[in-house]
């Protein structure tokens, strides 16, 4: 259960600012629920559309628990991952899902450019420091073999 007292509060306009200045062209709403805050996460929808931002949207929440203000989160942002992450159910070869039974939901007109195929996705950044950023579902192939090359990844934890 994540825990409600800790992080930082930082404004929906200072979000939408930095990712703006940041030369991003949308955002991706994840980690705990954010429909568990469902009247911030609306009012982050709204702002960055406002400013042509798109938005992408994790839920675990199924579409029948969903109260008027969840509802409208889901229906408003572009691309929507809804259901509950389970364990036995997993796949790596799922297009942004963690396991088979979580759906996509495109709110807006998919662009022709965008591969949709289901397949792993790993986004793997190094900065000049040599610091590691790792976006998707890598294999553990991948991890095992970024270790080789850069050695012991700090912040990686996992379950072998």
């Amino acid at each position: 259960m994540w825990d409600f007292t800790g992080g930082d509060e930082i404004s929906v306009k200072k979000i939408v600012e930095q990712t703006v200045e940041h030369n991003d062209t949308g955002i991706t709403i994840l980690g705990g629920e954010p429909l568990d805050q469902s009247e911030e996460t609306l009012r982050l929808i709204e702002c960055c559309h406002e400013t042509g931002l798109d938005i992408m949207v994790y839920t675990g929440y199924e579409m029948n628990e969903l109260e008027e203000t969840k509802l409208k989160c889901v229906q408003d942002a572009d691309i929507v991952i809804i259901g509950r992450y389970i364990d036995s159910l997993r796949s790596e070869e799922l297009l942004w899902r963690g396991s088979t039974n979580q759906k996509i939901i495109w709110n807006s007109t998919i662009p022709p450019e965008i591969d949709l195929s289901e397949r792993r996705q790993t986004e793997i950044h190094f900065d000049s420091k040599g610091k590691v950023k790792i976006l998707g579902y890598p294999s553990e192939k991948t991890l095992t073999e970024l270790e080789k090359r850069h050695g012991r990844l700090r912040s990686l934890t996992r379950d072998i």
